[in-house]
C-alpha cells in the first residue's frame, strides 16, 4: 500500500488565529503520528517553535507571494498526492491530478464590504476574493470551522456547498475550569482581542463611559489591545484619565491570558465578524459567562449568557449591567466540538 504524500501549504500564515490553527495542527498531524507524510510551505514570516522538536521535517520557506508560490509548485507539485492549502487561497494553478483541500478561516475577507474600513481596504479585499473564485477548481474541496462560515463561503465565492467540509478544530482544554465565578470577580470583564477595525472597540468603550458617567458602578474592563494601534489606544487613555475603569494589558503569554480567564467572571465579544471566535471558545471552558454580539457566528459555538446589538453602545451597556445585576439571564454553553481527528483523517489517509 502506497503512502500518502501530502503538501501543507501554510504561505500567508504568520500571526494571530490562523498560526494558531497551524501550530495546532502540526502538533496534532505528530501526535497521531501522521506529520511523516507531511511537506510543509511555509510563509518566511511565520515565526514558531511548535515544530522545533519535530525530526526529519520537511520544510520549505517562501516570501508571502503568488509568485513564490507558483514558482514552488511548478519544481515540486508532482511529489504530492494531496495538497491543503491552510490560508485561504487555492493553489496559484490548476491541479487536475491530486486530492485538494483550502482551508478558510478568513471571515473578514467574506464580509469587509459590509464595514466601515477605508474603500481601498475593501478594494483590497474584492480584489482577493476574485483571485480566489479565478484559481478554485469544480473538483476541489474547502474546509471552514462553522456553518456560518459555509454559508459565507457558498454567497460570498460561489462554492458548492456540496463541495464544503465543516470540521471546527481548536486546542481545547488549555484553560479548562480555572474560574469558579467567586463573588469577588463579579466586577471583572474581559475582552481578548487585538485593534483591528472588526472588533468593534469603540463602540465598547462608548457602553463603557456611558455606565460611569451614568451608573458609577466599580466595572472593570479588561483589554489586550498591542501597541500596533495607537489611535485606539489613545481613546483608552482618555477614558482611563476620565476615571472609567479599563486596564489594557497589551498582548499576554500564556500565564497572563490563564490569570485573566481565571479572575473575570464574564467574558464580552462586541467583534463584527469573526472566522471562529476561539476566544469565547477559552473563556467558556475556563468557565466565564459569556455576553455576545447576536450575530451568527456567536451561535455557531455557545448559547451566551446574554447578547447585544454591537452597534449600539447603550443596549452594550444595559445588557452588561443585567449580567452583573444577575437579572433574567441565562448560563453560557458551548455548543461546539473539537473534530481535528475527523480532519487529519479526511485529508491524510493510506491509499
Amino acid at each position: 500500500m502506497m503512502m500518502q504524500r501530502v503538501l501543507l501549504d501554510a504561505v500567508y500564515i504568520n500571526q494571530s488565529g490562523g498560526k494558531v490553527l497551524l501550530e495546532y495542527f502540526i502538533c496534532e498531524l505528530a501526535k497521531a503520528q501522521r506529520i511523516e507524510n507531511v511537506s510543509l510551505l511555509l510563509d518566511d514570516r511565520l515565526d514558531t517553535s511548535a515544530i522545533d522538536y519535530m525530526d526529519n521535517l520537511q520544510i520549505t520557506k517562501i516570501k508571502g507571494s503568488e509568485f513564490q508560490r507558483q514558482k514552488f509548485y511548478h519544481s515540486s507539485c508532482k511529489e504530492f498526492t494531496t495538497i491543503l492549502c491552510f490560508g485561504n487561497v487555492p493553489p496559484p494553478c490548476k491541479i487536475v491530478d491530486k486530492d485538494v483541500y483550502i482551508l478558510f478561516h478568513n471571515a473578514l475577507l467574506l464580509t469587509c464590504k459590509t464595514t466601515n474600513y477605508a474603500w481601498f481596504i475593501r478594494k483590497k479585499f474584492w480584489l482577493k476574493r476574485k483571485y480566489i473564485q479565478y484559481r478554485n477548481q469544480k473538483k476541489y474541496n474547502w474546509i471552514v470551522q462553522t456553518d456560518s462560515m459555509a454559508n459565507l463561503l457558498a454567497c460570498n465565492l460561489g462554492v458548492n456547498l456540496n463541495s464544503i467540509h465543516i470540521l471546527p478544530f481548536y486546542e481545547s482544554g488549555k484553560y479548562q475550569s480555572i474560574n469558579d465565578q467567586a463573588e469577588d470577580n463579579d466586577q471583572n470583564f474581559l475582552y481578548v482581542a487585538d485593534g483591528n477595525e472588526q472588533k468593534n472597540h469603540l463602540v465598547l468603550l462608548k457602553a463603557w463611559e456611558y455606565i460611569f458617567d451614568n451608573k458609577k458602578l466599580p466595572l472593570v474592563l479588561h483589554l489586550t489591545i498591542s501597541s500596533r494601534y495607537p489611535e485606539l489606544l489613545n481613546e483608552v487613555d482618555r477614558l482611563i484619565h476620565k476615571g472609567v475603569r479599563i486596564i489594557n494589558h497589551g498582548y499576554c503569554d500564556f500565564d497572563r491570558m490563564r490569570s485573566l480567564y481565571a479572575t473575570s467572571n464574564f467574558f464580552i465579544m462586541p467583534s463584527l465578524s469573526e472566522s471562529f471566535g476561539l476566544p469565547i471558545i477559552e473563556a467558556a471552558e475556563a468557565g466565564c459567562e459569556i455576553i455576545a454580539a447576536d450575530l451568527p457566528y456567536v451561535y455557531d459555538v455557545i448559547h451566551p449568557m446574554a447578547v447585544f446589538n454591537p452597534d449600539d453602545s447603550i443596549d452594550i451597556a444595559e445588557k452588561i449591567l443585567m449580567v452583573y445585576t444577575k437579572e433574567g439571564t441565562n448560563r453560557s454553553k458551548l455548543v461546539i466540538e473539537n473534530k481535528i481527528k475527523d480532519l487529519i483523517r479526511l485529508v491524510i489517509k493510506d491509499v
